[in-house]
C-alpha cells in the first residue's frame, strides 16, 4: 500500500490562518500517519533517535487529493504549533485525562511537530517520551528543538504502519490525537497499536465529532461508537471519557486481564 498523509489537515490549516481565523469544516494538521511501506532515510542523526533523515521521502496522496511533501518543515511548524489552535485543541484537558505519573513511559503516534510534547513532559519529569511520525522532516524539527533546550527525554522514531520500531508493552501510555480517522483500523493495525502498551497500561484516541467546525469531511470523520466497537470487537475494553473539548470526545480502551 502508499503511503496516506493527513493531508486535508493541512490544507485546511492553512486557509484557516490565513482567513483571519474564521471557523470552516477543514482538519488540522497537528497529528498525522501514513499507510503502507515507506522508503529508506539513510544514516542515524541525532542522540539517541531511532529515524533516518539523509534521504527524504515525499509523502504520498491521502485519498487520491492534495499531494504534499514536508520539505520545507518550517511552514507546517508554524501551522501545526500556532498558540491559536490551543482555544480549540485544549491540550492541558486531554492531557489530565492521561492521569499521568512522573516516571511513565508515553508514546505520542502521529507527534506531527510535537505540539503536544511540552504538555506531556509537564507530567512526566522522570519519564520518556516517543514521538512517533511518518513525517521525517518535522521529527528532525523535534530533535533540533529538543537538543537546543537540553532535553533528553524525548526520542523520535520514524514509523511504518507494519514497524512501530519499539518493543511490546513497552509504553504505559499512547496518545494518538486527530489521526485514527486516517489509519487502517483493522484488526491487525488494533492488535499491533495496542501491542506496545503494557499489561496495565492505556491507550487515548482523541477525535473530531461529527458537529465539529475543525476537521476532515464528515465522510472521513468516525463517531466514538464506531471507534468503541473496533476495539471491542478485538477484545479490548474502549469507554468514553467525560471531557469538556469543544470540538472532540475522547476514549480510553485498556487490556482485559486475561490478555497479554
Amino acid at each position: 500500500m502508499k503511503i496516506l498523509i493527513l493531508l486535508f489537515c493541512m490544507m485546511s490549516m492553512t486557509k484557516l490562518f490565513a482567513q483571519d481565523q474564521q471557523p470552516m469544516p477543514t482538519e488540522e494538521h497537528g497529528k498525522h500517519h501514513g499507510h503502507g511501506k515507506h522508503h529508506g532515510h539513510g544514516k542515524h542523526h541525532g542522540h539517541g533517535k531511532h529515524h533516518e533523515h539523509d534521504k527524504h521521502h515525499e509523502h504520498g496522496k491521502h485519498h487520491g487529493h492534495m499531494p504534499h511533501d514536508f520539505n520545507h518543515p518550517e511552514k507546517w511548524v508554524d501551522i501545526l504549533n500556532d498558540p491559536k489552535r490551543d482555544e480549540w485543541q485544549q491540550p492541558k484537558v486531554v492531557v489530565d485525562q492521561l492521569q499521568l505519573k512522573p516516571t511513565d513511559i508515553i508514546g505520542d503516534l502521529g507527534t506531527g511537530a510535537g505540539y503536544f510534547i511540552p504538555h506531556l513532559l509537564e507530567k512526566i519529569p522522570q519519564g520518556k517520551l516517543y514521538a512517533m511520525d511518518v513525517a521525517d522532516r518535522l521529527l528532525a524539527h523535534i530533535d533540533a528543538q529538543m537538543k537546543e533546550k537540553g532535553i533528553t527525554q524525548v526520542s523520535t522514531i520514524w514509523i511504518s504502519e507494519d514497524d512501530f520500531k519499539l518493543p511490546t508493552q513497552t509504553l504505559d501510555k499512547l496518545l494518538i490525537v486527530n489521526t485514527w480517522h486516517h489509519l487502517p483500523q483493522n484488526a491487525a493495525y488494533i492488535n499491533r497499536v495496542m501491542d506496545l502498551v503494557k499489561k496495565d497500561g492505556a491507550l487515548y484516541l482523541v477525535e473530531f465529532t461529527m458537529e465539529a467546525q475543525q476537521g476532515p469531511p464528515k465522510e472521513h470523520r468516525i463517531t466514538a461508537e464506531d471507534l468503541i466497537d473496533q476495539f471491542q470487537k478485538e477484545g479490548y475494553v474502549a469507554q468514553l471519557l467525560a471531557t469538556k473539548l469543544p470540538q472532540q470526545y475522547m476514549v480510553m480502551v485498556t487490556k482485559k486481564s486475561d490478555r497479554n
